[in-house]
């Protein structure tokens, strides 16, 4: 039980950084600024919906299995970028 508290907890942390990290890029690369909590729900809705984009891409036929972990997260990475530059475009469109 021990065990797997500890990996939710890692798990948590590392949703929590990667979260971070792809709405500072989404902002960066979309010229806007955000506190830690606006990069972090920014960077999590992104990779909700990157990752229906990417669910989507796969069943049209484009197909996205990288063979290495590392491989994995970087593509992981990219397409919650997207995803998060969608949602900041959506939001941008809305206020206007």
């Amino acid at each position: 039980m021990n065990q797997v508290q500890d990996l939710l907890n890692n798990s948590l942390v590392i949703a929590i950084i990667v979260g971070f990290l792809v709405g500072t890029i989404a902002a960066r690369i979309m010229k806007q600024s955000f506190s830690f909590l606006g990069c972090l729900i920014v960077g999590i809705v992104g990779g909700l919906i990157g990752s229906f984009l990417l669910k989507e891409l796969e069943g049209v036929g484009i197909n996205v299995k990288p063979n290495t972990p590392m491989a994995s997260l970087i593509i992981g990475i990219a397409v919650d970028v997207v995803g998060a530059m969608l949602l900041l475009k959506i939001v941008d469109i809305a206020k206007k």
